[in-house]
């Protein structure tokens, strides 16, 4: 008789001071509950200052700093991989839910510490941001867009002033720049609170295979000769190269494709699988995807009866509460570059005032990416 055996999904709900994350958390047990078992996994630095412990970042230097922010990570890293165990032998497949992950801890960090935390304690930032997190929903602080929602009254381990929510919030969002499948949500994109309470649960559907409601993305088309340095020197910004592979798919409404994504400074690899359901409109497809390994990947193509690869460059970014990729092709002599929004309204969009923008092509099937050129 074969054990079952449960499919385990983390989910790293972080954002700024006073963005959701509490009542996003009574959402998901009230829809998810019968699905799935619920571990809701508490803030390690909220439990920290709950026990008694005086948090001065005034007074750190580098070198208390650093003791303190990888003794944080440790304790969330084994609170995660604890609950992580437990999960494995249930009877029923499990969501865990982490307030912040552990790489926001990086976020309060000096570039010199964040090198020191990593390095001395042997930790890549792919395995620890990329990999330990199905999918990073951030929620955009209160004081961003809804200023009058604001309040220090609901959590007694938040002092900041809205200023100082809104300079943390931009910090958390660009620590986790890079991660596969990390959405942000925001204020001034979505109709009321009610609203982004959906897109939290929305996204977890996404990630958890639950075709629940369709994501929306614009494309739009860049004028040639794109490069890093068009980018505000202070937008935090990775650059990676991607392999995708698609692969056969029985039902002729989906594509299927595995992804290899290679960090350009870092060297490091990470993997994925995405079933997309087709719809009339493109920015209305359905899209599942969730980490893999290496192995995995390996053995999809190896699998596979029928392949078609393409490459590409992808530079990832934040901008104005939107999560934005620009995507390169290189064809022959010729680059197309194309600029995607990824949006909770498809009414909503502002492109970077600093890239050139030649038109929007999201409904052009020229620009999809399983319609370019596969010798590129």
């Amino acid at each position: 008789m074969e054990t079952f055996k449960p499919k385990v999904y983390t989910i790293c709900l972080t954002g700024g001071p006073c963005a959701g994350k509490t009542t996003s958390i009574s959402v998901l047990k009230e829809r998810l509950s019968e699905r799935f078992i619920l571990y809701f996994l508490p803030e390690v630095a909220s439990m920290t200052v709950h026990s008694g412990v005086t948090i001065i970042p005034s007074e750190f230097t580098p070198d208390t700093h650093k003791v303190f922010t990888e003794g944080i990570m440790r304790m969330q890293m084994d609170l995660e991989d604890y609950f992580k165990a437990i999960a494995s032998i249930q009877k029923k497949d499990v969501l865990i839910i982490c307030d912040r992950g552990c790489i926001d801890n990086l976020a309060y960090c000096t570039p010199e510490v964040k090198d020191r935390v990593l390095s001395d304690n042997g930790w890549k930032l792919e395995t620890i941001r990329d990999l330990r997190y199905d999918s990073v929903i951030h929620l955009v602080t209160a004081a961003d867009g809804a200023e009058e929602f604001y309040t220090l009254s609901n959590n007694s381990a938040r002092t900041e002033t809205p200023e100082v929510a809104k300079w943390l919030d931009q910090r958390g969002q660009e620590v986790w720049n890079g991660h596969p499948n990390h959405t942000v949500i925001g204020n001034k994109n979505v109709k009321n609170f009610q609203e982004k309470m959906e897109q939290v649960y929305k996204n977890i559907c996404r990630t958890i295979g639950i075709q629940e409601r369709p994501s929306f993305i614009k494309k739009y088309l860049l004028e040639d000769g794109f490069g890093v340095d068009q980018l505000p020197q202070t937008l935090s910004r990775e650059v990676f190269k991607e392999t995708l592979n698609y692969l056969e798919a029985k039902d002729k409404t989906e594509l299927i494709w595995v992804k290899k994504r290679s960090n350009e400074s870092t060297k490091g690899e990470t993997y994925s699988h995405t079933t997309r359901v087709l719809r009339e409109k493109e920015e209305e497809r359905l899209e599942l995807m969730r980490n893999i390994t290496r192995r995995e990947y390996e053995n999809c193509l190896d699998l596979s009866t029928k392949k078609r690869v393409l490459n590409k460059e992808i530079t990832v970014f934040c901008f104005d509460n939107q999560t934005c990729h620009v995507e390169k092709f290189f064809y022959k002599e010729q680059t197309i570059c194309c600029l995607r929004l990824f949006l909770m309204d498809p009414t909503v969009s502002t492109t970077p005032p600093f890239l050139k923008v030649v038109k929007e092509v999201t409904e052009d099937p020229t620009y999809f990416s399983h319609n370019m050129p596969e010798d590129l």
